[in-house]
Formats: structure tokens, C-alpha cells, sequence
């Protein structure tokens, strides 16, 4: 019975980006609702569905995605590597270019990536909080305090050129290197939720992209640019966003809420 349930829900995630696309399209939506569409729902359906693992999810996507959003927005901001297009709501920063929008926007995919493995993959939940879980949240703040002590005393120090392909390495590249390197068994697993996450975040992409949700002015921040279906974004946003940026974010959930099992 517990395989036909999840098998009902996957072919539901699995057209759901679709429909969210249209829907998007057709409404000619604003950032706020196309958010809602792609990652909002589908995480409070799961959430519905199997509600022991809301406060685990909720836990580490609020710990791993605030600075994380903190760090990128902050610096893709300043030096134009990315901007929100078109919306209607008020877009409140904090620290002149961190956009709410984008921490709301981070902490859902972040949630919606945790769920969706932990739902598919039976993981059991036995803590919420691991030893390594208070190292994550001691990088967190650190993280955040070296950010604020920056934009009040050196805030040239944050406008860091080439930016995205850096952090990409660095933080999204060499995290997962490791993490496949030290336990081959989650190749098939990441191999599996990363094409998933490849077809949904793609599809987001164009269809942001088309409805002028976000673009990328300074083309002079990246190594090159991919054209697709008409609509030009960097090869960084393909590669570290679109194709690992799931996995990625499952490297940092596997070794810091690790139970050792």
C-alpha cells in the first residue's frame, strides 16, 4: 500500500511543474505567485501527506538556506549578476541587497528538495537536531556576522568578481565531491532526485525567464552564456543552479543531519 501512495504522489510532483508552468504563463504571474506554484504547494502537499517530517525539513532548510541566501544575494546583487525583474508586492532588503523574496524563495526549494528525499528515499526520522546539525548552525551565524561586520566596515571586500562560478565551486561543487566521494551508496539516490530536480528547475528557468521574474544584467560576471527556447541565462545558472544545486543541497543534509545508519 505505502509503494502505490508514493507512486501516486511522484506521478503528481512529476506533472506538477507543468501545470505550475502554465498556470504561470497564462496569469502572466508575478514572482510571489510563480513561487507559490513551483515550490509552495508541492512542499505543503508533501508536508500534508507525511506530516512526522515537516519539523525536520523545516529545521534544516531554515538553518542551511537564511545564510545561504544571505551570502549569494547579497554579492549576486551588488555586482548585477542577478536582478528581480516585474513585482507588484513590496521587494524589502535587509542590508541594502539581500531580497526577503529570496530568502522566502530559498527556504522553499531548500524545503521542498529535503521532503521530496525523504519522502521517496524512507528515511527515518529519529532526531531533529544531530551533533554535526550545531556545527551547521555555528557556520550559519558565523557566516551571517562576517557578512553584516563586512557591509558596515569593508563593503568592497563583498563585491567579489566572477562570483557565482566561485562560490559554485566552492560551495556547491566541492560540498558534493566529498560527500559521493566518502559514501558511493547515495550515487543512485542523487543520480535519481538530480535528473528530477534537473526537468523542475529548468522548467522554472524558462518559464521566470519568459514572464521577466529575473535576469542577469551584468553578462560580464560570467564565464558564458546558454540560449535556450530563446531566452539567454549564464552557464554558471545551468550548471551550479539547474543541474546540481538539488544534490548539492542533499550533500550538506546528508553529512549534517547524519544518524550514522
Amino acid at each position: 500500500m505505502l509503494k502505490k501512495i508514493k507512486k501516486h504522489e511522484f506521478v503528481v510532483l512529476l506533472v506538477w511543474p507543468i501545470i505550475a508552468s502554465i498556470v504561470s504563463v497564462v496569469l502572466n504571474a508575478q514572482l510571489y505567485l510563480s513561487l507559490l506554484l513551483f515550490f509552495g504547494i508541492p512542499s505543503l502537499y508533501l508536508s500534508w501527506k507525511h506530516q512526522n517530517l515537516i519539523k525536520k525539513s523545516l529545521v534544516f532548510s531554515l538553518i542551511f538556506a537564511i545564510p545561504a541566501a544571505f551570502i549569494l544575494d547579497y554579492t549576486m546583487e551588488l555586482t548585477k549578476g542577478w536582478a528581480i525583474g516585474r513585482i507588484e508586492l513590496p521587494n524589502i532588503f535587509v542590508l541594502q541587497y539581500v531580497s526577503v523574496i529570496q530568502i522566502i524563495w530559498l527556504v522553499l526549494y531548500t524545503y521542498f528538495i529535503v521532503i521530496y528525499y525523504e519522502v521517496f528515499f524512507d528515511r527515518s526520522v529519529q532526531k531533529i537536531v544531530y551533533p554535526k546539525t550545531r556545527r551547521l548552525i555555528l557556520m550559519g551565524v558565523s557566516a551571517l556576522g562576517l557578512i553584516l561586520f563586512a557591509h558596515i566596515f569593508f563593503p568592497s571586500l563583498l563585491y567579489i568578481e566572477y562570483f557565482y562560478l566561485k562560490i559554485g565551486i566552492i560551495a556547491i561543487l566541492f560540498p558534493l565531491i566529498g560527500v559521493l566521494a566518502n559514501s558511493p551508496s547515495l550515487y543512485s539516490k542523487f543520480f535519481k532526485i538530480g535528473i528530477y530536480f534537473f526537468f523542475y528547475t529548468l522548467l522554472y528557468e524558462i518559464t521566470a525567464l519568459q514572464l521577466d521574474q529575473w535576469s542577469f544584467p551584468a553578462k560580464d560576471q560570467f564565464i558564458g552564456q546558454i540560449v535556450l527556447l530563446g531566452h539567454s541565462f549564464p552557464f554558471e545558472e545551468l550548471f551550479f543552479w539547474i543541474m546540481i544545486s538539488s544534490i548539492s543541497t542533499l550533500s550538506y543534509y546528508e553529512y549534517f543531519e547524519d544518524d550514522d545508519k
